[in-house]
Order: structure tokens, then C-alpha cells, then sequence
């Protein structure tokens, strides 16, 4: 029977709604390494071993951010050109070049822009198209604009972008945090090739010797999120190294073309790769997203969440920021917890009538 693996963060870390997840089908709790500090994971995550939880440390991994924003008001409309650099710490952003708005970027993106490939911001809300790059600077035409606010996420689909796969951040918490708590399972983000499940196997096994760790290691369940990923090749090596597969379809959605339309086609590759070789695999992102601002989901959601339970049959369904930072978490466990139970039962009813 399908699971549950609930993201905790401000909105569900206390004691009542954590025991609450508990009694309806939460058999982990995800500690997002994006978010939060050291302390917090392992405060939070010895909370969640005294009600049951296994526990999953997911990594924040190498993903490119916007900088600091001065206003979340910042608005950039269709048919504008921007231009986007390296956060520079002597200015505030954003700030005018030229008559053309300036917006920073964590990440050295000039190196790796070339003209007439695309941009996404903020889980593609906002679309850009690179029409050149001056020394640090990459100018964009906008595409479809809005309002773009700090620290959101940026995908370049078409760029061979070489970032280490274990950023500081991670490696930080990481040996901090294994130790500590022990997570069951560690989530590595935009993994390219078992090359990358073989440095953070070594950078583990590195972290429990310097702590003389010998009774533990941590499962690795690798999240599928990348075009490289996909790569017939490359998919197969890596659900064979992996002890459990995550289709995290947000930058799946983002990171393969066109933008969102293969998302589906993949699940159901993923889904019978993972069954080829008795994987554990889990259906996540956006589940039921909306369900973050609203008690009530929409029949597509509904139609979503009934496709992993009941015909890829997942043994997990994951919630993100619905159960993190949402205004109805334990609404969005009891109607997983609820679909789930009812689904045994239905789908016999239907086979035999």
C-alpha cells in the first residue's frame, strides 16, 4: 500500500501535527536542506524520531537562485530586455543600466548563457531568451514577464552548466547533521550520472569514519530531475545504484523540452524501469499544490493523486511546501491518507462488477 512522505517544516513542526501525520499513512518525514538551519534539522528531526518517522535529509544541491531583492514588487514585462549578473555586493538591486532593469544571479550564469537559448525563473512563470553576453553580463529579451522576487530558482534547459555536485551548503549539513540523527535516506539533487551517487557515497562513508560511525549508513534515493538523467543509459545506471527512486517532476518540468510535456511520458518510463529492477520509487511535486492557499483541492490534482496511488501504484506520495509552510497540512495528509485506503477497496469493486 502506498505511503506518505510529508515534508515538515513551519507549518508542521509541532508535536500535535506531527503525531496527527503519524496516524494517517506519514511514514517519513522529509527535512528539506534548502530551507532552515543545521539546528533546526536536527532539532525538528529528533522530534520526528520520537512520534516514528523515518527520516529523509534531502540536499539542496546545486541549484542556481536569483540574489537579494531589494523589493518583491520587482516587475519585468513581456517584450522587455533585462539583464542578469553575478550579485554584486556593492549594489542594491534592481537597480537601471542604460534604461534596462539589472537582476542579480548567485550563480556565474554568463559563462555557460549563449545567445538564443531560454531561461526560466521561478518555476518557469517568468521565460527569457539570451540575446547576448557582455563580460558578466547576460542580456535577455523577456518572453512572458511578471513579478520576480528573491532567492527564487533559475533553469537554463539548454546549457551545459558544470557546478559542483556538492555545493558547501551541503556538505555542511551533511557532516553536521548525519551523525546526529541518522536520516534513513539521503536525497541528492540534480544528479547527471551514478558518477555523482559515487561522490557523495564517498563523501558519507568520509563523515561516519572521522565519527568512527560503523553501524550505519544512510540509503540514497536519487532524485530524477535532470534531462541527462533521462538519458536511457544513464536513467538505468542510476535506478540500479540507488536503493530508492524520486521523480521530482518540478525540474523535470523545467529542465527538459519542451517545458512540462514530457513530465508524464517520464513518470511512466521511470515507474516501470524502478519495477524492472524492484525499486521503491515516490511521486512528487505539486500533488496538490494548491491545497497550499485553499481546504479544497481540484479535480485534476484529485485525478493526479489517484494515477500514483492507484495505477502506478507508488510506494510514496510526497507533499512539499503543502505540508512545510501550507495553510492546511494535516487537510492534505487526511485526503492522501483518505484516497489511499479507499482506493483497495474501490478498485476491487470496480474489477468485480
Amino acid at each position: 500500500m502506498t505511503k506518505i512522505i510529508a515534508t515538515i517544516g513551519p507549518a508542521s513542526q509541532d508535536l500535535a501535527t506531527l503525531t496527527f501525520f503519524r496516524q494517517h499513512s506519514v511514514q517519513i518525514a522529509r527535512l528539506n536542506f534548502s530551507h532552515n538551519s543545521v539546528e533546526w534539522h536536527i532539532e525538528t528531526g529528533r522530534k520526528c524520531r520520537a512520534v516514528g518517522f523515518e527520516l529523509m535529509a534531502d540536499l539542496a544541491g546545486p541549484k542556481i537562485l536569483l540574489g537579494f531583492l531589494s523589493t518583491d514588487k520587482t516587475t519585468i514585462n513581456t517584450g522587455d530586455t533585462i539583464i542578469i549578473e553575478k550579485q554584486n555586493p556593492n549594489h542594491t538591486y534592481p537597480y537601471l543600466q542604460q534604461d534596462l532593469q539589472v537582476l542579480p544571479c548567485q550563480f556565474n550564469i554568463e559563462e555557460f548563457a549563449k545567445p538564443g537559448q531560454p531561461i526560466l525563473i521561478d518555476d518557469g512563470k517568468i521565460s527569457c531568451e539570451v540575446i547576448k553576453v557582455i563580460d558578466q553580463q547576460v542580456y535577455c529579451r523577456v518572453n512572458h514577464g511578471g513579478i520576480v522576487k528573491s532567492n527564487k530558482g533559475v533553469n537554463m534547459p539548454l546549457s551545459n552548466i558544470e557546478i559542483d555536485f556538492l555545493v558547501d551548503r551541503d556538505r555542511d549539513f551533511l557532516s553536521k547533521v548525519l551523525p546526529t540523527i541518522r536520516p534513513d535516506y539521503v536525497a541528492p539533487s540534480f544528479v547527471k550520472t551514478t558518477k555523482d551517487l559515487d561522490k557523495l557515497r564517498a563523501f558519507i562513508s568520509q563523515i561516519l569514519t572521522e565519527h568512527q560511525i560503523s553501524d550505519f549508513f544512510p540509503k540514497i534515493c536519487t532524485k530524477i530531475e535532470m534531462s541527462e538523467a533521462v538519458k536511457p543509459d544513464n536513467l538505468r545506471a542510476i535506478i540500479q545504484t540507488s536503493d530508492m527512486i524520486m521523480i521530482a517532476r518540478g525540474d523535470l518540468a523545467l529542465e527538459t523540452l519542451p517545458n512540462h510535456i514530457k513530465v508524464p511520458f517520464y513518470q511512466e518510463k521511470i515507474k516501470q524501469m524502478c519495477r524492472l529492477y524492484n525499486k521503491p520509487f515516490i511521486v512528487a511535486t505539486q500533488i496538490l499544490e494548491t491545497m497550499t492557499d485553499n481546504p479544497v483541492p481540484t479535480r485534476a490534482e484529485m485525478s493526479d493523486l489517484y494515477r500514483a496511488v492507484c495505477l502506478d501504484q507508488a510506494d510514496f506520495v510526497m507533499l512539499s511546501g503543502e505540508s512545510a509552510g501550507g495553510k492546511f497540512p494535516t487537510k492534505c495528509v487526511q485526503l492522501m491518507h483518505d484516497l489511499i485506503h479507499l482506493s483497495d477497496n474501490f478498485t476491487e469493486t470496480i474489477v468485480n462488477s
